[in-house]
């Protein structure tokens, strides 16, 4: 719903979720645009290369299909268990606050079995790969100071936290933010919680189902839930069932060290050969084939049944808990986090639920703080575009990888960002998707409003592209020019404008 009423301030608004579809519908291209964005793809992920290192701010905006490359189940296949297709329900019906009432064990084997495996399972390599972008360019740029000095100049950026937040934030971003709908939590493996919006919350943040109290509070670091995958109900793990599931844990790590030896014994592919993608039709006739997007790496994935590797920097960059299960006041004086049955919450003895935005849902929680972090940081880097416009126009790099239509947060979100920078400044929005890579408002592919760069892939695929691109790029810069013609180390805009105005020579030549 738009609007909920709060018992903690009156009216709140609320983040687009709803079984209905808001803003402008996701266009599907045609098979013929199809089969030119596919023999594109090299063509854009070079373009968005070129954006990117151009960019005074980057803002990566994420959806669901961002954490499929990490082998977990998106939307359309998370609920594909036999026990939820024997009761004919969905994702759309699982998603609702209503179980927790009425099916307390099979509302937590939906986000009991979803916990686990968001612990379990590692974010993918283009986590650690938009990390290494942005310590390189837009951390310590010259445009990334001046808006860091913005935000520590009154702006209100650090006030705001309550003692009832699940953590306290202390340090400025630069040019870059993380707005993401995706639940998970694993943004905070790879980026600071200073720059991270999540607009529907996540799986390591719990508060009280009424809600008897405004509160957040963290999970446990030992925290498992018991889950029965024959009727897809589950209660908090006792000790011993802790202990087979890290002995099951063990196992796969063991399985996982083999089949990387194996990797590493075998090779790259044949020479010539692109691992990343597959000729369509299997030909391979240079530019008439179409190049089909690399497949996301959690084929069949659902609750309870991943595809990805292990996790081992869980949780790196959030902050310490505020409010520590271990030493929060009990109503009934036991744990919140009682093993063998559900979380409780703390101050009324209910049950508690996960801090995330639901269907229908009415009593959710805001993290109010980082709400206003993202806020402030857009009006902050508006006015900072504004400031230097009489000079010459700021860049805006928009990325989003993975944002489908089934719920449209994160691509209405992204193109409202070209609207809110477009006046002062040029920006790039840059749309990753397999299926539905173009622009979904009409406006924003009209004249020179935006340039938009659709790449109709998989995200990991795409992201391994241009950082093969940008890589190249900078060994290139690095071996003909001497470490004084660099602003900084990594600092690759000079040299990307450099090989833009050859390649377009190039072009208008032929």
């Amino acid at each position: 719903t738009p609007f909920a009423t709060s018992r903690f301030g009156g009216w709140r608004t609320q983040p687009e979720l709803s079984r209905h579809r808001m803003g402008n519908l996701p266009a599907a291209p045609s098979k013929s645009k199809t089969r030119k964005l596919l023999r594109d793809v090299d063509k854009h992920c070079r373009e968005a290369a070129t954006a990117i290192t151009q960019a005074d701010v980057f803002i990566v905006t994420t959806g669901a299909g961002f954490s499929a490359d990490s082998g977990l189940a998106i939307y359309r296949d998370v609920a594909k268990v036999p026990a939820y297709k024997e009761r004919g329900v969905d994702y759309a019906d699982l998603c609702v606050p209503d179980w927790l009432e009425s099916e307390p064990e099979f509302y937590w084997g939906f986000w009991g079995g979803c916990f686990n495996d968001y612990r379990d399972t590692g974010p993918h390599e283009g986590y650690a790969i938009i990390r290494k972008w942005t310590d390189a360019m837009f951390r310590q740029s010259d445009f990334a100071e001046r808006i860091r000095a913005r935000l520590q100049d009154g702006s209100g950026f650090l006030g705001r936290q309550s003692e009832d937040e699940p953590y306290k934030v202390d340090s400025y971003p630069g040019a870059f933010y993380l707005f993401t709908s995706n639940v998970d939590a694993h943004s905070f493996d790879h980026f600071e919680a200073s720059e991270i919006r999540e607009c529907h919350g996540n799986i390591e943040c719990f508060q009280c189902d009424q809600p008897c109290i405004a509160k957040i509070w963290r999970a446990p670091e030992d925290l498992r839930f018991a889950l029965n995958k024959e009727t897809m109900t589950a209660t908090i793990a006792t000790a011993e069932q802790k202990a087979a599931m890290e002995a099951e844990t063990e196992v796969a790590k063991i399985a996982e060290d083999e089949v990387d030896k194996e990797d590493e014994e075998d090779g790259p592919g044949e020479e010539g050969e692109d691992q990343g993608s597959r000729r369509e039709g299997g030909t391979s006739d240079g530019e008439n084939a179409a190049v089909v997007p690399a497949p996301s790496s959690a084929p069949n994935a659902a609750v309870g049944r991943i595809n990805g590797r292990s996790r081992l920097t869980t949780l790196r960059y959030m902050p310490p808990p505020q409010n520590d299960p271990a030493t929060m006041p009990k109503v009934n004086g036991g744990s919140i986090f009682p093993p063998g049955a559900i979380p409780m919450c703390p101050s009324c003895g209910e049950p508690a639920r996960p801090s995330i935005l639901m269907f229908e849902d009415d009593s959710y929680i805001w993290h109010r703080s980082q709400d206003t972090r993202w806020k402030i940081f857009k009006k902050c880097v508006a006015a900072e575009i504004r400031e230097i416009s009489s000079e010459r126009k700021a860049r805006v790099a928009i990325l989003e990888i993975g944002a489908g239509s089934n719920v449209t947060t994160v691509r209405n979100t992204s193109e409202q960002l070209v609207s809110y920078f477009n006046d002062a400044s040029s920006v790039s929005l840059i749309r990753v998707n397999p299926e539905l890579p173009l622009a979904d408002d009409p406006e924003l592919v009209r004249g020179d409003y935006c340039e938009m760069i659709p790449i109709m892939s998989y995200g990991l695929d795409a992201i391994k592209r241009i950082d093969k691109i940008i890589e190249q790029w900078q060994e290139e810069c690095e071996e003909g020019a001497d470490s004084g013609d660099l602003a900084r180390r990594g600092d690759l805009r000079g040299f990307a404008a450099a090989v833009g105005a050859a390649e377009g020579a190039e072009e208008n030549a032929k």
